[in-house]
């Protein structure tokens, strides 16, 4: 198989992973109705996204861009595109800081990160990308704020 298709195939397995959190971030914001063509609209727009996220990092700075980052970025894009299309009522300031707070908090799975160890083998692409480390399977601490 050539690069380029096993390179559609790796961010099509990968959309495929992140398509039920997505669905599942989108019906805890008030998602009215999730349905099949939702959910097949919604690996389409996180392949899409995936897609001009990796063809966008080579283009970026010399900083290397961990397997976090790109999930969270992936995943908070891919939500809101689907909540503007399909959600009930706009994306107010509050609804677009939920769900990405929700994209922030999700834990790659062990199957998520060895597609992403795949993607980073070829050469077009994996040069922008860091190779995982330990903070690619932790959650992200988050600082809470008292009163």
């Amino acid at each position: 198989m050539n690069g380029t298709n096993e390179i559609s195939r790796l961010v099509n397995d990968l959309a495929g992973h992140w398509t039920e959190p997505v669905l599942r971030i989108l019906k805890a914001a008030g998602m009215p109705e999730i349905s099949v063509d939702l959910e097949i609209e919604t690996w389409r727009t996180l392949r899409s996204v995936l897609k001009r996220e990796l063809h966008r990092q080579p283009l970026r700075s010399s900083t290397l861009v961990s397997f976090v980052s790109l999930m969270e970025s992936v995943l908070r894009k891919a939500t809101l595109l689907m909540w503007q299309a399909f959600g009930s009522r706009g994306a107010s300031p509050e609804v677009e800081h939920d769900l990405g707070q929700a994209a922030s908090d999700r834990v790659a799975t062990t199957s998520e990160r060895l597609l992403y160890t795949e993607i980073t083998n070829y050469p077009k692409i994996g040069t922008a990308l860091k190779p995982l480390s330990r903070t690619d399977y932790l959650p992200r601490l988050r600082s809470v704020a008292h009163a």
